[in-house]
């Protein structure tokens, strides 16, 4: 009898183990997988805030490969393919940033700012019709996003379209009235297509929000000289002047502004302005040789296009100018020197209207 019990419970244990093993089996299995999702998910996470750090360091290059690593552990994430996309962009490689850029959005459709992004680079990319169609679709998404009607705008500006551009640069200033590049941009606009009285308006009422912005009078001086209206538009362009301060390149344009309404003077002391700021600006040497000429003191104006010689030899009409400017003084011989050099350089850069040009001079000096 106790033979038999011993039997029993034998029995009974083993019947136990065989029931319960395939459970202890299973329960062996599951732990390796959840291991594995999150040695997944802790190495992402590590990879992420290592390429975070290389970025703020200015490591780019080893950013983006940190952060390709990280993709490759997990495709289904959107902020790693928008990250890697904005380095490309930094880096000026727009089509790969572009692709990017698409591939976040699949993953996060409703992100105005990865349409926003994408429509930037496609705007650098040169397509137009794609830019447009991810900017508006950025407005779509967030009808308080600035930046997207401001790039909506400039692209619709570059296809022609002036009506679509005035309306996203009008939603601009409805979101921001002090943003002065939407007036000063519906001002070139309405300029374009001759509508100068209404750029008047539009630049006056940027104005009224921000008047020292040196950049809507100088484009407030521009049309008023236009109109005709050579007195306010003189006032305009010296109060931008005044607001200008040391920025070069507004000087230059200011100068440029002056030139073009036969303002010699002022535009003479714009340009040494811009020289004041900086001494190699060959735009800036350029005007005041071609002031120099109109004014006909030769000699100043060989100095100077010497000078600009000497910062850009490859400069096709610099060498021209002094070609003139000896054919001025009846130094033949120098001046042909100078006009065979232009015509080589013209030759070289394509330039036919001007290889025509100068060799017409040459056949008229060459006896």
């Amino acid at each position: 009898m106790q033979k038999q019990n011993y039997v029993i419970v034998s029995l009974l244990l083993l019947g136990g183990l065989a029931v319960t093993t395939p459970q202890l089996g299973q329960a062996t299995e599951n732990p390796p997988v959840l291991d594995n999702q999150n040695y997944v998910k802790n190495e992402v996470e590590r990879l992420l805030r290592e390429a975070q750090l290389f970025q703020r360091t200015g490591l780019i290059d080893r950013a983006l490969t940190t952060y390709q690593q990280a993709a490759t552990l997990d495709d289904t994430n959107p902020k790693i393919y928008a990250a890697i996309a904005f380095i490309f962009a930094q880096k000026r490689n727009f089509y790969e940033a572009s692709e990017y850029y698409r591939r976040a959005i699949k993953l996060d459709k409703k992100n105005p700012r990865l349409y926003s992004a994408l429509g930037f680079c496609l705007g650098n990319l040169g397509d137009n019709n794609g830019a447009a169609e991810a900017y508006r679709r950025a407005t779509e998404l967030d009808k308080n996003n600035v930046n997207a009607f401001i790039g909506l705008a400039t692209i619709l500006f570059r296809k022609k379209d002036f009506s679509g551009a005035t309306s996203a640069y009008q939603q601009v200033i409805a979101l921001d009235p002090r943003n002065w590049q939407a007036y000063r941009s519906i001002g070139v606009i309405l300029t374009e297509q001759n509508r100068l009285p209404e750029a008047v308006e539009i630049l006056r009422r940027g104005i009224a929000y921000t008047p020292n912005n040196p950049n809507l009078q100088l484009k407030l001086g521009s049309v008023l000289l236009q109109q005709g209206n050579q007195r306010e538009g003189l006032a305009a362009l010296q109060r931008a002047t005044q607001l200008a301060k040391r920025d070069p390149n507004l000087h230059l344009e200011i100068a440029n502004v002056f030139r073009n309404n036969h303002q010699l003077m002022p535009a003479l002391a714009a340009y040494q302005r811009v020289l004041t700021i900086q001494p190699r600006s060959v735009e800036a040497l350029s005007g005041v040789g071609g002031i120099y000429l109109q004014q006909k003191n030769l000699p100043e104006a060989i100095t100077v296009y010497r000078r600009i010689i000497s910062l850009d030899k490859q400069n096709a009409n610099a060498y021209y100018h002094l070609g003139v400017a000896f054919t001025r003084q009846r130094k033949i011989k120098e001046a042909l020197t100078f006009f065979k050099q232009a015509r080589s350089l013209y030759l070289n850069q394509g330039r036919k209207e001007k290889v025509q040009l100068v060799e017409a001079v040459i056949r008229q000096l060459q006896p």
